[in-house]
Protein backbone atom coordinates (compact mmCIF):
# COMPACT_ATOMS: atom_id res chain seq x y z
CA UNK A 1 0.00 0.00 0.00
CA UNK A 2 1.59 3.70 -1.01
CA UNK A 3 1.86 5.64 2.03
CA UNK A 4 3.09 8.95 1.69
CA UNK A 5 4.92 11.19 4.34
CA UNK A 6 7.13 14.57 3.66
CA UNK A 7 10.55 15.62 4.75
CA UNK A 8 10.86 18.96 5.92
CA UNK A 9 15.01 20.08 6.17
CA UNK A 10 15.95 22.34 8.19
CA UNK A 11 19.41 23.89 9.38
CA UNK A 12 20.04 26.94 11.72
CA UNK A 13 17.08 28.91 12.87
CA UNK A 14 15.07 27.08 10.12
CA UNK A 15 13.78 24.95 13.31
CA UNK A 16 11.58 28.00 14.56
CA UNK A 17 9.84 28.46 11.32
CA UNK A 18 9.26 24.50 11.05
CA UNK A 19 7.55 25.00 14.72
CA UNK A 20 5.43 28.02 13.38
CA UNK A 21 3.86 25.99 10.78
CA UNK A 22 3.54 22.85 13.17
CA UNK A 23 1.28 24.86 15.21
CA UNK A 24 -0.79 26.66 12.27
CA UNK A 25 -1.28 23.25 11.35
CA UNK A 26 -2.56 21.49 14.59
CA UNK A 27 -4.73 25.05 15.07
CA UNK A 28 -6.44 24.64 11.48
CA UNK A 29 -7.45 20.41 12.38
CA UNK A 30 -8.61 21.78 15.39
CA UNK A 31 -10.78 24.40 13.36
CA UNK A 32 -11.95 22.25 11.43
CA UNK A 33 -12.67 18.97 13.31
CA UNK A 34 -11.12 18.09 16.76
CA UNK A 35 -11.11 14.78 15.69
CA UNK A 36 -8.41 15.40 12.97
CA UNK A 37 -6.25 16.47 16.43
CA UNK A 38 -4.50 13.01 17.81
CA UNK A 39 -5.53 11.47 20.87
CA UNK A 40 -1.79 10.90 22.13
CA UNK A 41 -1.34 14.85 21.80
CA UNK A 42 -4.00 16.09 23.57
CA UNK A 43 -3.49 13.08 26.23
CA UNK A 44 -0.02 14.84 26.29
CA UNK A 45 -1.81 17.99 27.09
CA UNK A 46 -4.40 16.76 29.11
CA UNK A 47 -6.75 18.31 27.07
CA UNK A 48 -10.26 17.32 25.60
CA UNK A 49 -11.73 17.85 22.32
CA UNK A 50 -14.71 20.54 23.62
CA UNK A 51 -13.81 23.78 22.25
CA UNK A 52 -10.42 22.57 20.85
CA UNK A 53 -9.49 25.39 19.05
CA UNK A 54 -9.93 28.24 21.24
CA UNK A 55 -8.06 25.64 24.20
CA UNK A 56 -5.02 25.14 21.42
CA UNK A 57 -5.16 28.81 20.05
CA UNK A 58 -4.73 30.33 23.59
CA UNK A 59 -2.15 28.29 24.80
CA UNK A 60 0.11 28.55 21.51
CA UNK A 61 2.79 30.45 22.88
CA UNK A 62 3.15 28.10 25.34
CA UNK A 63 2.90 24.66 22.48
CA UNK A 64 5.59 26.83 20.39
CA UNK A 65 8.02 26.55 23.83
CA UNK A 66 7.69 22.59 24.02
CA UNK A 67 7.79 21.76 20.39
CA UNK A 68 11.45 23.74 20.92
CA UNK A 69 12.33 21.42 24.38
CA UNK A 70 10.81 18.98 22.76
CA UNK A 71 13.11 18.64 19.30
CA UNK A 72 16.24 19.41 21.92
CA UNK A 73 15.27 16.79 24.24
CA UNK A 74 15.41 14.06 21.97
CA UNK A 75 18.63 11.38 21.88
CA UNK A 76 20.08 12.19 18.76
CA UNK A 77 18.18 15.43 17.64
CA UNK A 78 18.49 14.77 13.94
CA UNK A 79 14.86 13.66 13.02
CA UNK A 80 11.87 14.33 14.82
CA UNK A 81 8.41 13.16 14.63
CA UNK A 82 6.15 15.67 16.26
CA UNK A 83 2.59 13.17 16.72
CA UNK A 84 -0.14 15.96 16.76
CA UNK A 85 -2.45 14.79 13.72
CA UNK A 86 -4.69 12.02 13.42
CA UNK A 87 -3.10 10.80 10.26
CA UNK A 88 0.57 12.81 10.82
CA UNK A 89 2.80 12.62 7.89
CA UNK A 90 5.02 15.08 8.48
CA UNK A 91 8.71 14.68 9.48
CA UNK A 92 11.96 17.44 10.30
CA UNK A 93 14.81 16.67 9.24
CA UNK A 94 17.71 18.40 10.83
CA UNK A 95 20.57 18.98 9.06
CA UNK A 96 22.71 20.61 11.13
CA UNK A 97 22.74 18.87 13.88
CA UNK A 98 24.53 15.52 11.64
CA UNK A 99 27.40 16.32 13.79
CA UNK A 100 28.96 12.85 13.07
CA UNK A 101 27.89 12.84 9.83
CA UNK A 102 26.05 9.70 9.85
CA UNK A 103 23.37 8.40 7.39
CA UNK A 104 20.55 10.68 7.28
CA UNK A 105 18.43 7.75 5.39
CA UNK A 106 18.74 5.46 8.74
CA UNK A 107 17.19 8.81 10.41
CA UNK A 108 14.37 8.89 8.04
CA UNK A 109 13.71 5.37 8.10
CA UNK A 110 13.75 5.38 11.77
CA UNK A 111 11.11 8.28 11.89
CA UNK A 112 8.74 6.71 9.11
CA UNK A 113 8.85 3.62 11.64
CA UNK A 114 7.07 6.02 14.21
CA UNK A 115 5.02 7.67 11.83
CA UNK A 116 3.45 4.30 10.82
CA UNK A 117 3.18 3.19 14.59
CA UNK A 118 0.44 6.01 14.61
CA UNK A 119 -1.80 4.02 11.91
CA UNK A 120 -1.56 0.41 13.96
CA UNK A 121 -4.25 0.56 16.63
CA UNK A 122 -2.85 -0.66 19.79
CA UNK A 123 -3.56 0.85 23.25
CA UNK A 124 -0.08 0.99 24.49
CA UNK A 125 2.14 2.71 27.33
CA UNK A 126 4.75 4.71 25.84
CA UNK A 127 7.15 3.70 28.88
CA UNK A 128 7.61 0.05 30.15
CA UNK A 129 4.90 -0.83 32.51
CA UNK A 130 7.36 -2.59 34.90
CA UNK A 131 11.06 -2.10 34.42
CA UNK A 132 11.60 -4.71 37.39
CA UNK A 133 10.71 -7.26 35.01
CA UNK A 134 13.22 -6.38 32.81
CA UNK A 135 16.55 -4.39 34.51
CA UNK A 136 17.85 -4.46 38.27
CA UNK A 137 17.31 -1.69 40.53
CA UNK A 138 21.18 -0.76 39.68
CA UNK A 139 19.39 0.40 36.27
CA UNK A 140 16.19 1.78 37.45
CA UNK A 141 17.32 5.71 37.13
CA UNK A 142 18.98 4.83 33.79
CA UNK A 143 16.95 7.40 31.68
CA UNK A 144 19.10 6.34 28.38
CA UNK A 145 18.06 2.63 28.91
CA UNK A 146 14.62 3.29 30.00
CA UNK A 147 14.55 5.57 26.31
CA UNK A 148 15.92 2.84 24.45
CA UNK A 149 13.23 0.22 26.27
CA UNK A 150 10.17 2.56 25.37
CA UNK A 151 8.12 0.85 22.99
CA UNK A 152 8.05 2.59 19.60
CA UNK A 153 11.70 2.90 20.30
CA UNK A 154 12.64 -0.59 20.44
CA UNK A 155 10.25 -1.48 17.49
CA UNK A 156 12.22 1.52 15.22
CA UNK A 157 15.82 -0.13 16.34
CA UNK A 158 14.42 -3.85 15.36
CA UNK A 159 13.76 -1.98 12.34
CA UNK A 160 17.16 -0.82 11.58
CA UNK A 161 18.31 -4.26 12.05
CA UNK A 162 15.20 -6.08 9.90
CA UNK A 163 16.21 -3.35 7.11
CA UNK A 164 20.31 -4.86 7.31
CA UNK A 165 19.25 -7.98 7.36
CA UNK A 166 17.06 -7.86 4.16
CA UNK A 167 19.43 -5.46 1.99
CA UNK A 168 21.84 -9.10 2.63
CA UNK A 169 19.10 -11.82 2.32
CA UNK A 170 16.26 -9.51 0.10
CA UNK A 171 13.32 -11.34 1.78
CA UNK A 172 12.36 -11.50 5.26
CA UNK A 173 11.38 -14.50 7.56
CA UNK A 174 7.84 -15.83 8.53
CA UNK A 175 8.85 -18.16 11.47
CA UNK A 176 9.93 -17.44 14.49
CA UNK A 177 13.14 -19.96 14.18
CA UNK A 178 13.58 -17.71 10.79
CA UNK A 179 13.26 -14.10 13.09
CA UNK A 180 15.51 -15.86 15.22
CA UNK A 181 18.29 -16.31 12.78
CA UNK A 182 17.90 -13.12 11.85
CA UNK A 183 18.45 -11.74 14.69
CA UNK A 184 21.91 -13.72 15.04
CA UNK A 185 23.02 -12.66 12.11
CA UNK A 186 23.83 -9.66 13.31
CA UNK A 187 27.39 -8.66 13.44
CA UNK A 188 26.96 -6.43 16.47
CA UNK A 189 24.94 -8.27 18.82
CA UNK A 190 24.40 -11.48 17.18
CA UNK A 191 26.80 -13.59 19.55
CA UNK A 192 25.12 -12.26 22.70
CA UNK A 193 21.73 -13.39 21.24
CA UNK A 194 23.24 -17.25 19.97
CA UNK A 195 24.31 -17.03 23.74
CA UNK A 196 21.04 -16.31 25.29
CA UNK A 197 19.70 -19.18 22.90
CA UNK A 198 22.25 -21.51 23.95
CA UNK A 199 21.40 -21.53 27.29
CA UNK A 200 17.93 -22.40 26.30
CA UNK A 201 18.81 -25.07 24.36
CA UNK A 202 18.27 -23.62 20.95
CA UNK A 203 20.80 -23.85 18.81
CA UNK A 204 21.19 -21.35 16.12
CA UNK A 205 22.42 -23.34 12.48
CA UNK A 206 26.49 -22.55 11.90
CA UNK A 207 25.25 -21.36 8.29
CA UNK A 208 22.95 -18.24 8.62
CA UNK A 209 23.11 -15.24 6.70
CA UNK A 210 25.35 -12.42 8.75
CA UNK A 211 25.11 -8.80 8.18
CA UNK A 212 26.57 -5.45 9.36
CA UNK A 213 23.70 -2.75 10.28
CA UNK A 214 23.63 0.45 8.30
CA UNK A 215 24.08 2.38 11.21
CA UNK A 216 26.76 1.42 13.77
CA UNK A 217 25.11 3.58 16.70
CA UNK A 218 21.79 1.81 16.40
CA UNK A 219 23.02 -1.34 16.59
CA UNK A 220 25.53 -0.30 19.74
CA UNK A 221 22.06 0.60 20.78
CA UNK A 222 20.33 -2.18 20.61
CA UNK A 223 23.11 -4.44 22.07
CA UNK A 224 23.06 -2.22 25.18
CA UNK A 225 19.65 -2.49 25.50
CA UNK A 226 20.37 -6.62 25.22
CA UNK A 227 23.40 -7.04 27.48
CA UNK A 228 21.51 -4.73 30.28
CA UNK A 229 18.50 -6.85 30.88
CA UNK A 230 19.30 -8.35 34.11
CA UNK A 231 19.40 -12.34 33.39
CA UNK A 232 19.41 -14.86 30.72
CA UNK A 233 15.71 -15.57 32.00
CA UNK A 234 14.62 -12.46 31.04
CA UNK A 235 16.85 -11.81 28.18
CA UNK A 236 15.05 -15.17 26.14
CA UNK A 237 12.15 -14.09 27.67
CA UNK A 238 12.64 -10.45 25.80
CA UNK A 239 13.94 -11.62 22.77
CA UNK A 240 11.56 -14.67 21.96
CA UNK A 241 8.19 -12.57 24.00
CA UNK A 242 8.53 -9.40 23.06
CA UNK A 243 10.86 -8.90 19.80
CA UNK A 244 8.99 -11.28 18.00
CA UNK A 245 5.87 -9.87 18.75
CA UNK A 246 7.27 -6.29 17.73
CA UNK A 247 8.63 -8.10 14.55
CA UNK A 248 5.17 -9.03 13.51
CA UNK A 249 4.28 -4.98 14.01
CA UNK A 250 6.92 -4.69 11.98
CA UNK A 251 5.52 -6.40 9.29
CA UNK A 252 2.20 -5.35 9.29
CA UNK A 253 3.66 -1.59 9.02
CA UNK A 254 5.31 -2.39 5.78
CA UNK A 255 1.98 -3.34 4.64
CA UNK A 256 1.91 -7.06 4.84
CA UNK A 257 -1.04 -7.71 7.09
CA UNK A 258 -1.84 -11.58 5.60
CA UNK A 259 1.44 -12.24 6.83
CA UNK A 260 1.97 -10.26 10.19
CA UNK A 261 -1.25 -12.16 11.48
CA UNK A 262 0.16 -15.57 10.19
CA UNK A 263 3.59 -14.65 11.68
CA UNK A 264 1.66 -13.32 15.16
CA UNK A 265 -0.50 -16.86 15.55
CA UNK A 266 2.72 -18.46 16.35
CA UNK A 267 3.60 -16.19 19.40
CA UNK A 268 1.58 -17.69 22.29
CA UNK A 269 -0.25 -14.82 24.13
CA UNK A 270 -0.56 -12.77 26.26
CA UNK A 271 3.32 -12.75 27.41
CA UNK A 272 5.70 -10.71 27.97
CA UNK A 273 5.32 -7.67 25.66
CA UNK A 274 1.16 -7.53 26.71
CA UNK A 275 3.00 -7.17 30.53
CA UNK A 276 5.27 -4.42 29.37
CA UNK A 277 3.24 -2.60 26.77
CA UNK A 278 -0.23 -3.23 26.69
CA UNK A 279 -2.93 -1.03 28.35
CA UNK A 280 -5.06 -2.97 30.45
CA UNK A 281 -9.03 -2.51 29.62
CA UNK A 282 -11.46 -0.71 31.95
CA UNK A 283 -14.14 -2.54 32.84
CA UNK A 284 -17.41 -0.70 31.50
Amino acid sequence: MLWNFNVVKVRGGGHICNYIMIILKILQAAAKDPDLVSTEYLQRLGKTKNYLFLKLLLRSPLSFYELIQFGRSKVNGIAVVIPSLKDERRMTLRIDANKKNRNLDCFVSHEHVHLLQGRLNEKHSKDIKYPDLLISDTKKDDKFLLYLLEKKEVEAKLHEVVLSYYREKKELPLTIEGFLELLAGSKKFGCLIILILQIKGIYIKPDIITYHERDVIFAEEFSYMLSSIKDADSRYKFITEVLTVMYGNLINYYGDEKSSLSFMMQIERPNLYDALYIEEKTPA
